[in-house]
């Protein structure tokens, strides 16, 4: 599938992690988790964080499956570095009071949980390089994607995914 997107260094990031997660032991967690980075890959392809605005904040928290919040909760590793891919880009550079140290402090507290695992631990350092020196990020490309997301849609702005179904809620396929 070729299609404008947009940030593509961030979405080969989310494939190689994809790639990383699909190639472990299968378990509901793991199938939780990619469905939950498949949507945020789909989430990047199609959001554009030039033009900042609450949809950026709003759209993946809201569309994540309920089982990766519970992951989350229960400070799942995984589930932690893959929000960091999510709240570093949103975060940095956003100049809003609110928004503040949230670019460093969800990474850093995410790190306490990674001690046992150091692929991991690569991995949300890697997801804290966002808009770094010579982390280009921000650029419109044509994209041939691999991840599972073609079934999700991500909605427009001002349309709310808790009430229209946008998402495929099927697992993604075994490697």
């Amino acid at each position: 599938m070729n299609e404008t997107t947009h940030n593509p260094n961030l979405l080969a990031k989310l494939e190689y992690l994809y790639e990383f997660i699909s190639s472990g032991q299968p378990s509901s967690e793991r199938t939780t988790c990619c469905i939950a980075l498949a949507q945020l890959h789909a989430f990047f392809a199609k959001m554009s964080l030039h033009e900042r605005d609450w949809n950026l904040l709003r759209t993946w928290p809201g569309i994540m499956p309920g089982e990766f919040v519970s992951l989350i909760d229960k400070r799942n590793p995984l589930a932690l570095v893959i929000t960091t891919y999510w709240c570093v880009p949103i975060f940095r550079g956003s100049g809003h009071w609110l928004f503040a140290g949230w670019d460093s402090g969800f990474p850093s507290a995410a790190a306490t949980f990674m001690t046992r695992d150091a692929d991991l631990a690569l991995f949300l350092s890697d997801a804290t390089k966002y808009g770094m020196a010579g982390d280009s990020l921000r650029s419109d490309v044509t994209y041939e994607t691999r991840l599972c997301h073609k079934n999700i849609l991500i909605p427009y702005y001002g349309k709310n995914p808790l009430v229209d179904n946008y998402i495929s809620k099927s697992p993604c396929p075994e490697s």
